[in-house]
């Protein structure tokens, strides 16, 4: 049986021969595991043998299909780090991923100069940050905003819900950097 069938089947409580199987890695874990033996350039989904990588493919293709149809932009919420299935999310129709979450190794600096021009970035400013000193949390905001702002394309978000840590007034000057940085 091959993936596909056997998630659909899944979904429908119809009979499958095994439960599907499927993960997310971070990319300091997939360098890892390379470290100790994963042959290297070998995709995780088919080492593991992943079911619903072809699945949600085809699910992103028709929703963009439906989406686009319909005048209505392709936004994308994912948590981890989704890097891997970028260039093809934009082929189906992705316009905006959200949150860039940098806790999972996404960094909004590495991503824009290779898909800016092509997909608008929602996010990736590190809560951890936005708690830490006031000079790391500055810096997390300027160097990020510099470099996603260039070409447009870009919508100021955190990397991930903000957490209680972040004072009300912390919260107010990252604001103000926002403000600063962000401006044209």
């Amino acid at each position: 049986m091959d993936g596909l069938t056997r998630v659909r089947n899944a979904i429908n409580r119809q009979p499958i021969d095994r439960i599907p199987r499927c993960d997310a890695l971070w990319e300091d874990t997939l360098a890892e595991w390379q470290s100790q033996g994963m042959p290297r350039n070998t995709d995780p989904g088919e080492y593991f043998g992943w079911d619903i990588v072809d699945l949600f493919m085809d699910a992103s293709i028709r929703m963009g299909n439906c989406l686009l149809a319909n005048n209505i932009s392709f936004w994308m919420h994912s948590c981890g780090n989704c890097e891997a299935y970028l260039e093809d999310l934009i082929e189906c129709g992705l316009e905006v991923i959200q949150p860039l979450q940098a806790s999972a190794g996404f960094d909004v600096r590495n991503l824009k100069p290779r898909l800016g021009a092509r997909l608008t970035f929602f996010g990736n400013i590190d809560v951890r940050k936005m708690s830490a000193s006031e000079k790391e949390c500055e810096e997390e905001i300027r160097d990020k905003i510099a470099a996603a702002k260039e070409g447009y394309g870009y919508i100021y978000h955190s990397d991930h819900s903000v957490p209680p840590e972040v004072t009300f007034d912390r919260y107010r000057r990252i604001m103000d950097w926002v403000e600063k940085y962000g401006a044209y």
